[in-house]
């Protein structure tokens, strides 16, 4: 009797053993998928982003167009508001055609279909398109804007003082405070270089689900920007603006500072 109920005991005890160590593995085979489906996601993007060629500036080659000058712009972005801004200072604002195309906030995805990769390889927005020639880059379409079309108005002060330190603005813009902001607040501020934009990643998760999003994924030509919008949308991570006292401490640096030796 006392033998069989220690075989009993033996049995339960190599069941309980048995149980605890396939517990013990069951977070590294839950994990191990994510991890190597990460891993997967992150060697795709890296090798697209390898293939990636920044443009800017006028292209040489043509794209189909209904009018002599095309503006292809997202309207939540500051950068297609400051190039339709420089288009209304010249005064050409009524001459231009306005095409809105929709990076991803209602669900569209205009700027990743063949259309506009023919204009921009990299699906981005703004983009200018003179005479059927395709103009990218915010500011550097603003720069075309002064020089190229034939406006009512300048852009550009006369002076070569004024000149020089207004390129030190732009630059100072373009170069220092831009990647800064997007640092900080890329997730839901962005400007028109990435994928959405503003709000757009959870708005566009929210209404349109994990698949399109993983469609933008697996059809822009910087698939990264996408696939950290995933990520922060598939584990519920949201990061804050910044508080208030961040934005004005940033901004106070950036007064304290001598405007001769922000700007040169």
């Amino acid at each position: 009797m006392w033998a069989s109920e220690m075989a009993k005991s033996m049995i339960k005890m190599q069941k309980y053993k048995q149980l605890m160590s396939w517990l013990t593995l069951l977070p590294v085979m839950v994990m191990l998928p994510i991890f190597l489906l990460v891993q997967g996601l992150m060697i795709f993007c890296i090798a697209r982003i390898r293939r990636l060629v920044p443009l800017c500036g006028p292209q040489d080659r043509e794209v189909p167009a209904k009018a002599e000058i095309e503006l292809y712009y997202f309207h939540d972005s500051p950068c297609c508001a400051k190039v339709r801004l420089a288009l209304e200072e010249v005064g050409l604002g009524g001459k231009v055609r306005l095409v809105h195309v929709d990076i991803g906030r209602y669900g569209k995805y205009d700027h990743l279909k063949d259309a506009h990769l023919a204009r921009n390889p990299t699906g981005t927005v703004p983009v200018l398109v003179h005479r059927g020639t395709p103009v990218l880059d915010a500011s550097t379409i603003v720069r075309y804007v002064e020089e190229c079309l034939d406006g009512d108005a300048s852009l550009v002060p006369c002076g070569a003082e004024e000149k020089r330190r207004m390129e030190a603005i732009v630059d100072e813009c373009d170069i220092d405070l831009r990647p800064k902001s997007l640092s900080k607040f890329e997730h839901c501020w962005g400007n028109a270089i990435g994928l959405f934009g503003l709000q757009s990643v959870s708005y566009s998760h929210k209404h349109y689900g994990f698949s399109k999003n993983f469609y933008a994924l697996m059809k822009h030509p910087n698939p990264m920007i996408p696939l950290n919008r995933i990520l922060f949308n598939l584990f519920y991570l949201r990061i804050e603006q910044g508080s208030k006292r961040e934005r004005n401490s940033q901004l106070q640096r950036l007064r304290s500072r001598p405007f001769s030796t922000r700007f040169g």
